[in-house]
């Protein structure tokens, strides 16, 4: 972080920046804040800034002003018709055919920060506002929406391969997101990029031009944590279109959650070779931090971000590179353009295009400080918060950690109990672990290859579930109940046990689906309505892990048949009374059944003769002198008897 210089705060799109004194390729344009190369004529170069837009055409020797004069923040060149020059300003889009010669007003209100042309189709242009994304199919004469509306765009990258694919940097209501398109803008989802930070300050984002499915995000912001607060800037990458997320550099300052602001500022991929990436940083400082010491620096990566090598000390807002000659890159500044012609080794600083070299970098002093590592949050598989020492029952664990170092954080290291360390990258998910006990260790390693020392620490417990057992099931006779059985008993008595490799503390219970509540074996039930029961038993261990699974028994109570005589008659069809008196010799009997279910049949029985299956109505005939009685009870579906049978009796006298 070498070649401090005098801040001054800027306000740029609601993004607080810092300012070099310094002297850049041509003083002229002021604060730049948008870089454009001519892809065919690379050297045209088009710069935006706080004061409009202006044009080289000698590699940034010298620069002219454009007739735009409104404050610009965004500029891109029409892949073929490179005269053709799309700008984002606060007051909209303009779009100059004559290579800003002059410009015209496009119909958008909105403040534009940022633009994405179609390399397929460059009449399709995109623009990125304060609410959303708005689209022109016809060259920027008309614009429509397209989604987001309540999101604020800070920046856009579009597909060089598949150009209905698009990203946007921005901050949704609930926080950092990128969100991905593949229809052309129509419809949007948020890829997996998360942020510890709670205030986002910015999203810059850029897209590998060979391999469009890289994509890096620099973003910057402020959090708190058990720990307190923070600053906190972040280069992440994904390798699978925004899928997964991972950090390539981050810098992070404890104690305060307004300075120092680390902001990484601007990014960009070699258009030849995507393994090179050039990236701007700054700590800014409010006026009431003393202590606070503000920096600029710009780093260099020729392996995707895996390491960093310090290149300079401007402090950028934008890149641009020569998609011709790759070494070649301006920088967009609070001073203007400056320029490097060789792949940011030196900054030209003078109006001179081909300065003399610069004067050899003071080394930095050795960097011998190790890094700190902390986790930053635990859950286990069911989404439950998992601090350190704490016992569950799931089988997986996911963290989210971060580390600070008085550099930056190049990389992690984990392990999982006391296995070799691995490089990893938050979050970080073990799924499938043993029951017993577990232990994750991650160490932060800084760009100087200085390792954390004290890794940080989780440790926790895989508890099996207890696993709960029916023994027995008794009905109110002492009968045997199996499950699904039935039974004309209103009681029931359960007994049941318990395995854990921890111990079984205790039991609960619940009948017919109410709330558990604690019980013993064995259970007891009485005055059971008729219907189908299901009683469930689970057991709790020491740890209070609950099975999850609880024992079950389900059994039905069924009422019994209600059997009734309606009527007997004598030979000639004359009623005879039960307990009267005929001289008839032969006797008719009517009877019914009611149940909760169906009755299925009848079984009658005379005097002292067995029961037999018998069907209604039944005549006996040849009834002999004398007492007789009839006796009659229902069976229902379920087999069961009419414990009551109905009961008719009569006496014969002599014969008729």
């Amino acid at each position: 972080m070498s070649g401090v210089r005098a801040f001054r705060w800027v306000f740029v799109l609601g993004m607080v920046v810092a300012a070099l004194g310094a002297a850049p390729v041509c003083a002229a344009p002021g604060p730049i804040f948008a870089l454009a190369v001519d892809p065919m004529t690379p050297v045209t170069v088009y710069a935006g800034g706080a004061n409009g837009t202006f044009k080289s055409t000698d590699g940034g020797a010298t620069w002219s002003l454009t007739e735009l004069t409104d404050p610009t923040y965004s500029l891109v060149i029409d892949p073929v018709m490179t005269d053709t020059v799309y700008a984002g300003t606060g007051s909209g889009i303009f779009k100059s055919t004559d290579g800003g010669a002059n410009w015209s007003r496009h119909p958008t209100n909105a403040p534009i920060n940022s633009l994405a042309i179609d390399f397929v189709t460059p009449t399709t242009v995109y623009a990125g506002t304060s609410s959303g994304v708005l689209k022109s199919t016809d060259g920027g004469a008309n614009w429509s929406a397209v989604g987001l509306p309540n999101v604020l765009i800070y920046s856009l990258a579009i597909d060089s391969v598949t150009p209905t694919t698009l990203y946007t940097g921005s901050v949704a209501p609930e926080g950092l997101r990128v969100f991905q398109s593949t229809d052309g803008g129509q419809t949007w989802s948020p890829t997996g990029l998360t942020s510890a930070v709670w205030g986002v300050n910015s999203v810059f984002l850029t897209i590998d031009p060979v391999t469009p499915t890289i994509l890096y995000a620099a973003h910057s912001g402020w959090g708190c944590d058990d720990d307190g607060c923070f600053t906190l800037g972040v280069i992440s990458k994904s390798t699978d279109a925004g899928a997964n997320w991972f950090d390539i550099d981050a810098l992070m300052y404890r104690g305060s959650w307004v300075s120092p602001q680390p902001w990484p500022s601007a990014l960009a991929v070699d258009p030849k070779t995507s393994a090179t990436l050039y990236a701007a940083w700054s700590v800014l400082c409010d006026g009431f931090d003393a202590n606070c010491q503000p920096a600029n620096w710009t780093n260099k990566s020729t392996d995707g971000g895996t390491s960093w090598v310090p290149t300079g000390a401007i402090a950028a807002y934008t890149f641009a590179i020569d998609p011709v000659t790759p070494t070649v890159l301006y920088a967009g500044t609070e001073s203007g353009v400056f320029k490097s012609i060789d792949g940011g080794a030196t900054w030209n600083a003078s109006p001179d295009p081909t300065p003399a070299p610069s004067p050899e970098p003071v080394p930095e002093p050795a960097d011998t400080a190790p890094p700190d590592t902390f986790i930053i949050s635990a859950t286990d598989g069911d989404g439950a918060a998992l601090p350190d020492q704490a016992i569950t029952v799931s089988t997986s664990v996911t963290m989210t950690f971060t580390g600070t170092d008085n550099r930056a954080v190049a990389r992690f290291e984990c392990r999982l109990d006391g296995a070799g360390f691995s490089v990893c990258v938050s979050p970080l998910t073990h799924t499938g672990l043993a029951p017993g006990r577990h232990t994750v260790e991650v160490r932060a390693i800084d760009t100087s290859n200085n390792v954390d020392p004290a890794p940080a620490r989780l440790t926790w417990t895989v508890d099996a579930p207890p696993d709960t057992s029916i023994i027995s099931a008794m009905d109110g006779n002492g009968t045997a109940l199996p499950d699904q059985a039935i039974t004309l008993s209103t009681a029931l008595t359960l007994t049941f046990t318990g395995v854990d490799d921890r111990g079984v503390a205790r039991f609960e219970c619940r009948l017919d689906g109410a709330s558990f509540s604690p019980c013993t074996s064995p259970r007891a039930y009485t005055g059971l309505a008729p219907g189908r029961h299901t009683v469930e038993v689970r057991a709790i261990d020491t740890s209070n892990s609950v099975d999850p699974t609880p024992a079950r028994h389900t059994w039905t109570v069924d009422a019994p048949p209600d059997t009734s005589i309606i009527s007997a008659l004598d030979a000639r069809g004359k009623p005879i009374a039960n307990g009267g008196i005929t001289t008839s010799r032969t006797i008719t009997l009517r009877f019914t059944g009611t149940d909760n279910g169906t009755i299925t049949g009848f079984e009658c029985r005379l005097d002292a003769g067995n029961f037999t299956s018998c069907l209604n109505p039944l005549t006996y005939t040849a009834v002999s002198r004398g007492t007789h009685t009839f006796q009659v009870r229902a069976i229902d579906n379920n087999g069961f008897r009419d414990p009551t049978p109905a009961i008719f009796k009569w006496t014969r006298t002599n014969d008729d």
